[in-house]
């Protein structure tokens, strides 16, 4: 299945997401949001290939960077909270759109909504209104380790904004489409 699938190499992944440098895209690379496939070369070794998902997650990163003035690191430890999954089900969907399109539209059927609550917690849209707590505690590093069995299940966009004295929403399936000027 992969030799089927549309692969670019690093200057092309870039240039599509806004990302400044080859240097910025080896420190996103330790957040683990994104995947790299490998090819190998002529004449021996490999070099890292992208597919569409990673070059719609890398625009989201750089976008959510521009928009809230995280870093592209930061940025990316945020995205990443919600997990691979959630995001390539909202960049699927994204492209099935043909790229328009914005979480708060009637077009947007899968969730797309992260809120990161008085700067540490970090909740995930699961179905429509519905947010799952994924982190506490919210830095640049790893999840904190907070057993699931402490964590509430679901609770509806009111409770959680209720529970936040600041609140960052992000619309991630907006972030797609890069940052509008």
């Amino acid at each position: 299945m992969e030799g089927s699938l549309k692969l670019i190499d690093d200057e092309e992944l870039l240039s599509a997401s806004g990302l400044p440098s080859v240097p910025t895209l080896k420190k996103v690379l330790g957040v683990k949001l994104l995947q790299p496939r490998y090819q190998t070369i002529d004449g021996g070794g490999r070099k890292r290939a992208w597919a569409a998902e990673d070059v719609q997650i890398a625009r989201a990163i750089v976008s959510l960077a521009e928009y809230s003035g995280f870093s592209l690191v930061g940025a990316a430890a945020l995205l990443q909270r919600g997990g691979r999954d959630w995001l390539e089900r909202i960049a699927r969907e994204w492209a099935a759109m043909g790229g328009e399109g914005c979480s708060e539209g009637p077009a947007f059927t899968v969730p797309s909504r992260l809120i990161l609550c008085d700067l540490k917690n970090v909740w995930v849209e699961e179905t429509h209104g519905l947010f799952r707590l994924v982190d506490v505690q919210f830095s640049d590093g790893p999840p904190s380790e907070t057993p699931r069995s402490v964590l509430p299940k679901l609770l509806n966009e009111r409770d959680v904004l209720g529970s936040c004295a600041v609140a960052l929403v992000v619309a991630v399936g907006s972030l797609l489409g890069g940052v509008r000027r």
